[in-house]
């Protein structure tokens, strides 16, 4: 069984490590005073500038949404992603759409449908939900 990874792979993982330490690295500090300063205005789940700068970087270098599967318009495996989820998850902000590999994978295409149509409109219920979590303590929630 071969076990090294594939020029294809190899290339990848130069790519966005070079990325990381060019535009992820330097801006840690940054992000974290955006984070900050949303919560001291009212609200940390504001999207932070550093974010969506870094989102448009991401994809004119061609490494936005590498999490999507080969059946959904994503060009890698899970065995090609998972050497470049290693070098991004370096950083644990690093802007990446892991969390909606569930959705496309294992919901439906209505749920799917939905999921977008609310994302679009920005009344997307995940949001609400940890505006209206981060408001609630242990004390008040039952929870210790």
């Amino acid at each position: 069984m071969e076990f090294e990874f594939s020029p294809k792979v190899k290339e990848m993982q130069a790519r966005v490590s070079a990325f990381m330490d060019q535009h992820i690295v330097p801006n840690e500090q940054r992000f974290y005073e955006e984070i900050e300063a949303n919560r001291r205005n009212g609200d940390a789940w504001v999207p932070t500038r550093i974010i969506e700068d870094l989102k448009a970087k991401a994809r004119a270098a061609g490494l936005w949404n590498l999490w999507r599967p080969k059946d959904h318009g994503g060009e890698l495996t899970n065995l090609e992603y998972a050497p470049l989820c290693e070098i991004m998850g370096r950083i644990t902000w690093a802007p990446e759409d892991h969390h909606l590999r569930p959705l496309i994978t294992y919901s439906s295409p209505s749920r799917r449908m939905l999921h977008w149509m609310l994302v679009a409109s920005e009344d997307a219920t995940s949001g609400s939900v940890m505006r209206k979590a981060e408001r609630i303590s242990p004390a008040s929630s039952g929870s210790s």
